[in-house]
């Protein structure tokens, strides 16, 4: 690009106007502020093309220039613009234009083109002084203010407090205050105090801060100085100005006319950094400073919640002292109490073995440990209390130890009936603290008892087979398990493992069958005999009992005995000599439905009314007193069931103020046949044929039955001993081997087969005992469990269960074949009689029952 040439006027004659030129001619206010002039050349879009600066004239309002078009575009514009500054050196700031005025290049022809330049306008120039503000690229520092404008007319205010020729500069660095008396301008920012380290909370000495000029020297012109304080300490850092520290923050300025400034530091978080100082312009400093912790108040853990076994020692529980501002304290600390919760105990080394006392009053260190052994799972609560009551707490774990032991959870005694199931018994496994804890293998519990026919069963229940080990997989810590037994007495059961020790508990199964012994003692007529314990369900109970006597008169040789739950209530009518009983319970959990039932005579036959029974499992027990003294027809009686409600009781006379007391047995599981026969007219009598045939293993006979001699005297006639002869038949003898005991006054002998249910075994024995001998015994074939063993003789004749047949003719003296039965020590059957006259044999039974 060529550039066109801009000329005074006066050589626009001699240049050549082939191609055109323009004429400019600028006209001025003479109140328009410039010290330079300049010329734009624009294309018509506004972008200029070129300029030329021209000093502006001091003698005139005009000037004119000549513009050749050279290179220049034929359309263009000029436009005249006041600049500010040293002449047109240097920097020059905008001070107002005239408008654009578009012209064109002719050939051969100069046009004249005329541009205004006015004082800029009021919204440039608010205070009217002639100078644009510096907002829209003017010369004017302060717009508001007419006195403060450029120009040489304008003096500074030398101390520096404002600039009011506008020309940047202040006190004695302004040229027109140089031969006045003036103000050095600050350049930085400098401390005069020396670095501090207070302690944390509380407030520094002063703190000074000076504005200073390039070469050091304090200054202090008019004017305020502004400051940004900071730091670099940690958080925690607050100004104030005021020695105590207790005013809110401020807002920190040098003053006009003064040098420094004074404040106060306080900071709460220990460490070291620097003070800073800033403001705009200025050179900022920067003063060491530090902030020391405080003394001990506050004991603070630093090592987190342990987790330990019961009995363990745990790791170090450790602690540091910190100033009232959380700052590891650097001073002597305050001392400290220590406690903790009563199921731990803090000692002074890692073994535990030298025990803190509580409270623990620690050594005056920076720091410390102490270590916590519980014996009791759970929390341990370390409480530490600092010498200004400011209290610090931490939770300690204390986990259960390692299995060492079982236990029985639930130690009360059972007290079951023989054959009932158990509660759920609980074994835990614990340490040896006795806390619970879990095995970490899968192992097997062992379990034992000291009485035989004891089981061990699920939690579910009794059911299916019992097992003696107990299983518990590894995390396990407890199990459960129950039991039954069929044995009477006090048990002892045992768990064991073979790593822990084992584990007993006691509990008492009561016998199925209870049996005692009473005398209705001469002149009494009733006697109590006390159950213990006493019976927990009268309807799941019977009673077998035998009564003896020597007296033939039934008045009193007669007795009859009724169960109730807590005795055995025996009568009779008269009161001659003793009737010794010897009597048995049994009661069993299920199985059983027994009704008690008690009626007196009501003719030759008596009917007993009941709630309905399953025939085919159930028989009857039968005793009677009764007034008379002979014994005969109207005291022996036949008792049969002879529907399932009802059981008749047959004489062949008439009664006399007769007592019966019948149980009506219903047996789950039993089988009852039941028939009668008669006469008897001979020493024997059978019958054959009987359906169904029964097992004889666990079947028993029980017989009565009617006579119609009132008063012979020849009691051998009367007392019939019954026996099974096979699976499905049945024999009765009389006279113990007498052949005089023949006569025929027995009119019917009524009997039931009773097959007990699957498990019980019955021995049966012949016992013989001889002229002058009152006892007898039998070896069994099979040792018996005597607390589930129901002893019995085949004939219920007189005195309950008791009877057999004898030789003895002299006087109808009933008790020379009513026995006693009983098992010896040595476990034999064993029959006893008071009366002991002549021969008498019976067919007794040892029934071990299978609860």
């Amino acid at each position: 690009m060529h550039r066109a040439a801009l000329l005074l006027l006066l050589v626009l004659a001699g240049c050549n106007r082939d191609q055109g030129a323009l004429q400019a001619v600028i006209q001025f206010d003479p109140e328009v502020r410039a010290s330079c002039i300049s010329l734009d050349l624009l294309k018509t879009d506004g972008t200029v093309l070129q300029s030329q600066q021209l000093m502006r004239p001091s003698d005139r309002t005009e000037l004119r220039v000549a513009v050749f078009r050279g290179t220049l575009p034929q359309d263009i514009q000029l436009q005249a613009r006041a600049l500010w500054g040293s002449g047109c050196e240097g920097a020059l700031l905008f001070n107002g234009q005239s408008a654009p005025v578009s012209s064109r290049f002719e050939p051969g022809e100069v046009r004249q083109v005329s541009l205004d330049l006015q004082r800029p306008p009021a919204s440039m120039d608010m205070d009217r002084d002639g100078f644009i503000a510096q907002r829209w690229g003017g010369p004017d520092c302060d717009d508001d203010r007419e006195e403060r404008r450029p120009g040489a007319d304008v003096q500074e205010m030398c101390d520096g407090s404002d600039d009011l020729n506008c020309d940047g500069k202040r006190g004695c660095d302004d040229a027109t205050c140089s031969a006045r008396s003036c103000e050095r301008m600050p350049a930085s920012l400098s401390f005069i105090s020396v670095a501090q380290e207070p302690i944390a909370g509380q407030c520094s000495r002063p703190v000074i801060l000076e504005r200073v000029d390039a070469v050091g020297i304090a200054t202090k012109p008019g004017f305020a100085t502004p400051l940004r304080l900071g730091t670099t300490l940690p958080q925690g850092v607050t100004f104030h100005s005021d020695a105590a520290c207790t005013s809110t923050p401020f807002t920190p300025a040098i003053a006009a006319g003064s040098s420094q400034v004074t404040f106060y530091v306080r900071g709460t978080t220990s460490g070291g950094g620097q003070l800073t100082a800033a403001s705009t312009g200025l050179n900022p400093a920067a003063l060491s400073h530090g902030i020391l912790a405080g003394p001990g108040t506050r004991p603070v853990f630093t090592t987190p919640s342990r987790t330990s076994r019961a009995g363990e020692c745990t790791p170090a529980i450790s602690f540091e002292w910190r100033d009232a501002f959380g700052n590891l304290a650097l001073g002597k600390p305050k001392s400290l109490s220590l406690s903790t919760t009563t199921n731990a105990v803090l000692y002074q080394d890692a073994a535990c073995q030298m025990a803190l006392p509580l409270p623990a009053n620690t050594a005056e260190a920076s720091s410390f440990s102490v270590y916590l052994r519980g014996t009791v799972p759970g929390t341990a609560e370390v409480v530490a209390v600092g010498g200004t009551d400011i209290t610090e707490r931490q939770v300690q774990t204390v986990n259960p130890g390692e299995a060492k032991k079982l236990e029985f959870f639930n130690p009360s005694v059972q007290t079951l009936l023989a054959g009932e199931c158990s509660s759920p018994v609980t074994v835990r496994v614990l340490d040896e603290f006795g806390n619970q804890t879990a095995l970490s293998t899968d192992s097997s519990i062992a379990l034992s008892s000291n009485l035989g026919g004891f089981g061990f069963y699920p939690e579910s229940g009794c059911t299916g087979a019992d097992s003696s080990t107990l299983s518990l997989p590894a995390g396990a810590k407890e199990a459960r398990f129950r039991f039954k037994g069929k044995t009477g007495g006090n048990v002892t059961i045992t768990a064991a493992l073979s790593t822990l020790t084992p584990a007993t508990q006691a509990h008492e199964i009561i016998p199925a069958v209870r049996r005692g012994s009473c005398t209705l003692a001469k002149n009494q007529k009733t006697k109590t005999c006390p159950i213990t314990p006493q019976l927990r369900d009268l309807t799941k109970s019977f009673l077998v009992f035998q009564a003896t006597t020597t007296t033939d008169n039934p008045n009193d040789s007669f007795v009859h005995c009724k169960l109730e739950r807590t005795q055995v209530s025996c009568g009779r009518v008269g009161t001659q000599e003793d009737a010794n009983i010897q009597w048995q319970v049994v009661e069993l959990a299920s199985g059983l439905r027994v009704q008690h039932l008690v009626s007196g005579c009501t003719g030759l036959t008596t009917s007993v009314k009941f709630n309905a029974v399953d025939m085919n499992k159930s028989f009857v027990l039968y005793s009677s007193s009764q007034i008379g003294t002979k014994t005969g027809s109207n005291d022996f009686a036949g008792v049969q069931l002879v529907s399932p409600t009802q059981v008749d009781i047959v004489l062949n006379y008439d009664c006399n103020e007769h007592t019966y007391v019948v149980q009506v047995v219903e047996f789950e599981g039993a089988t009852v046949s039941r028939d009668n026969k008669g006469p008897m007219t001979t020493s024997e009598m059978s019958a054959t044929g009987l359906e169904p045939e029964q097992e004889t293993a666990r079947t028993v006979l029980l017989s009565t039955l009617q006579t119609t001699v009132e008063t012979d005297a020849d009691i051998c006639n009367r007392m019939v001993r019954a026996e099974i002869s096979t699976v499905n038949s049945v024999a009765f003898t009389r006279g113990a081997d007498a052949t005089n005991c023949a006569n025929a006054d027995v009119a019917r002998i009524h009997w039931e087969r009773i097959s007990f249910p699957a498990g019980t075994r019955v021995q049966s024995k012949v016992l013989t005992v001889g002229d002058k001998n009152k006892i007898a015994t039998a070896t069994l074939d099979t040792p018996v469990d005597a607390t589930r063993t129901l002893l019995l003789s085949s004939s219920q004749i007189n005195g309950g269960q008791a009877n057999g047949e004898t030789s003895y003719r002299a006087k109808d003296i009933p008790g020379v074949a009513a026995g006693r039965l009983t098992l010896t020590p040595s476990g034999q059957l064993q029959v006893e009689r008071d009366a002991d006259l002549a021969q008498a044999r019976w067919t007794s039974y040892a029934i071990q029952l299978e609860p």
